[in-house]
């Protein structure tokens, strides 16, 4: 290969790359519209994917829940009183929980998804005033191979044999030519 020819073998898959990168995006984007209207009517979580003609699930396109959970405390009286009752030694004055107290209340609510705090003597309680509530739907997805090298050779197997829905794309100018002014 000359260097003019290498040239432009390059610029040809540089222009390539970034023409596969937006379909990649746009897949992506369908993808995820698809699986999170089949979450919201079906609750379907992830799907199989499996090579045309075949049966063997070679990865799986899931979800991802980036979790936006955070306990409140949405009732400050029911709150204020549970801490009264069972650790007086963390209220202040003005009947308002210490922060740092609260902070690992719910911090530990966090954690376990569910009103109950348990302290190191072990007894856990019931906290009245918190909910815990999950404001974010999925925001992305992933796709994982079951056996990752056997099933990227069935992969690679199957585009070499021209099964798969990979789309032709079009080269699209992203200059103008300057012979043309």
């Amino acid at each position: 290969m000359k260097l003019h020819e290498a040239a432009l073998y390059e610029l040809s898959l540089a222009h390539l790359l970034a023409e596969v990168k937006e379909e990649y995006q746009r897949s992506r984007d369908y993808l995820l519209k698809l699986l999170e209207a089949a979450n919201r009517t079906d609750g379907v979580q992830s799907v199989g994917i499996t090579l045309p003609g075949r049966r063997q699930r070679i990865a799986t396109a899931s979800l991802v829940q980036r979790s936006h959970e955070k306990p409140t405390v949405t009732n400050e009286a029911e709150f204020i009183g549970w801490v009264c009752l069972y650790y007086p030694d963390q209220v202040v004055r003005r009947l308002e929980v210490a922060p740092e107290f609260q902070k690992e209340v719910l911090q530990q609510i966090a954690k376990t998804r569910t009103a109950t705090y348990q302290p190191a003597d072990g007894k856990a309680r019931e906290v009245p005033g918190v909910t815990v509530s999950n404001t974010a739907p999925a925001n992305s997805h992933t796709i994982r191979f079951g056996n990752r090298e056997e099933d990227e050779k069935a992969l690679c197997a199957a585009h070499e044999d021209g099964i798969l829905p990979v789309p032709r794309l079009k080269f699209h100018l992203a200059v103008e030519d300057s012979r043309s002014t």
